[in-house]
Parts: C-alpha cells; sequence; structure tokens
C-alpha cells in the first residue's frame, strides 16, 4: 500500500453549495449523502431554523434550513434544493443549489475575516480566497449545536 504523499496529507476535500449568492462547504467526511428534496414534515413549536423531518430509509432525520441560521430568510424550496444529510447525525440541511466537489490545500484556507459579523460569524470555519468569490466553510458542529450550547472546538460531529 502506497504511502500519501506530504502534498496529498495537506488536501481536504469540500462538498460545494449556495445559499443565496454565497458558495458555502463542509468537509466531505462529515456528509453521508446529498439527495433531492424529500418531503418534509413540519414539526410544530420548533426553533425556526427547523424545517422539519424526513425519512430517509426507516430514518429520520431533521433537516435545517441553514439560511436562517445563517441569517437569511427561510428557503422558499425549488427544483434546485437539495438535502446534504450528515454523516454522524440523524440530521441534514437545506441548500439553494449542489456544486462540486472541491480540492482545497489546507494552506489555502484562512481564518474568517474579522469584518464577518452577524450569525455568519458563528458558523464559517475558513475561508478560502476564488478567482471570483469567496469560497465559506461550514463548521457542521456549530451549525447543529443548539442555541446555547457550545461544542468545544476539539469536538467532532
Amino acid at each position: 500500500m502506497d504511502q500519501p504523499t506530504a502534498e496529498e496529507d495537506l488536501v481536504k476535500q469540500f462538498i460545494s453549495f449556495r445559499i443565496e449568492n454565497f458558495l458555502f462547504g463542509i468537509d466531505i467526511r462529515h456528509v453521508r449523502e446529498i439527495n433531492q428534496l424529500l418531503d418534509i414534515t413540519p414539526v410544530q413549536q420548533t426553533s425556526d431554523y427547523i424545517r422539519g423531518l424526513v425519512n430517509l430509509r426507516g430514518q429520520i432525520v431533521t433537516i435545517f434550513d441553514i439560511a436562517v441560521r445563517l441569517g437569511f430568510p427561510g428557503r422558499t424550496i425549488g427544483p434546485d434544493t437539495h438535502n446534504i444529510v450528515f454523516k454522524h447525525e440523524n440530521a441534514g440541511l437545506l441548500a439553494d443549489e449542489i456544486g462540486d466537489v472541491m480540492d482545497i490545500e489546507d494552506s489555502a484556507i484562512d481564518t474568517p475575516p474579522v469584518n464577518m459579523s452577524g450569525e455568519m460569524s458563528r458558523y464559517v470555519e475558513g475561508v478560502v480566497r476564488l478567482d471570483s468569490e469567496l469560497f465559506l466553510i461550514l463548521s457542521p458542529g456549530k451549525i447543529l449545536e443548539k442555541p446555547g450550547e457550545n461544542i468545544g472546538a476539539g469536538e467532532a460531529v
């Protein structure tokens, strides 16, 4: 079995997706699957960022409207809307549009800018400058934490 080179050790893969006009990504190691929108059953008396529940092959998955978590208005479901389901949690999030898997060198990931404010700054853990836009890397652990909860930076999802 070949040993990975130092260069390969520094490359991470991210699934890219759009919310509004922003390009976001999540480390692919945290993603179980991506599927077209399934029937979402609304849940009464829950947080506004919880869109509802889906039955994914017999497993109940909570779907987050990540746009609301990020401070945007709730999503209008469209033909390009997808669910991104997390690997180690019975949870997923809505994405307006799914992009490509992006290979990003670790050295290209910067800390979020200090002028990033609002809810978005809470959930973005890194930024990559692309030719025409910023690629904002989200923290799955922070997305999934309940208000008032503080998951430590070293904890995995």
